[in-house]
């Protein structure tokens, strides 16, 4: 049996290959995904697609049923710190900023962290922490610096879900001398 390749579609986190045809792309929880089909070597021409393989035959789902943009955000105001090291913060529910915060992300190249949470926020404890929207606090699994257009950096914090199922997201300007771009001062 041949099957064309047109049917082999899947997910990946770079942009960077050859012979294969981006059909479609999108920002999950600050990384994107590049939806791809492999493309006919030169020369070759596409198999058509047999009767039996019509239902395969479909656009790649760029949204998982029920999947919603993510308003789970807190941001981590009067932050004192300096060098990418956070020593006092107040979290601050940011849920009506949930619709900004989510364009802000998908406009930022994402870098993983150099260093880890703990050291990122050395004091992290009960009475100083991220709590999920249900009360429990916050366990940190990831941390990623947002950089926008080149002009400003910040940390994003992601939680582990919650026993409640939801995720937390947690954004922190890494130094408190940082200027926060106007159309990001409602939300920092």
């Amino acid at each position: 049996l041949e099957v064309p390749l047109q049917l082999i579609k899947f997910t990946l986190f770079s942009r960077d290959y050859e012979n294969l045809k981006l059909e479609n792309q999108k920002s999950v929880r600050g990384f994107m995904q590049y939806f791809f089909t492999f493309e006919y070597p030169s020369g070759m021409d596409p198999i058509p697609i047999p009767e039996n393989l019509q239902q395969y035959q479909q656009p790649i789902a760029t949204t998982r049923k029920g999947e919603k943009p993510e308003k789970n955000f807190i941001v981590l105001s009067e932050m004192k710190g300096s060098n990418g090291i956070i020593d006092y913060f107040v979290p601050t529910l940011k849920d009506a900023q949930a619709e900004e915060i989510n364009k802000l992300l998908n406009e930022c190249e994402f870098v993983k962290a150099p260093n880890d949470f703990k050291t990122i926020i050395p004091n992290y404890a009960e009475s100083h922490s991220i709590y999920c929207v249900c009360g429990e606090i916050a366990e940190i699994d990831n941390v990623q610096i947002c950089n926008w257009k080149s002009q400003f950096k910040f940390y994003l914090f992601e939680t582990k879900e919650c026993k409640c199922e939801e995720s937390v997201y947690a954004l922190s300007l890494m130094d408190d001398s940082t200027e926060v771009p106007e159309e990001f001062k409602d939300i920092f």
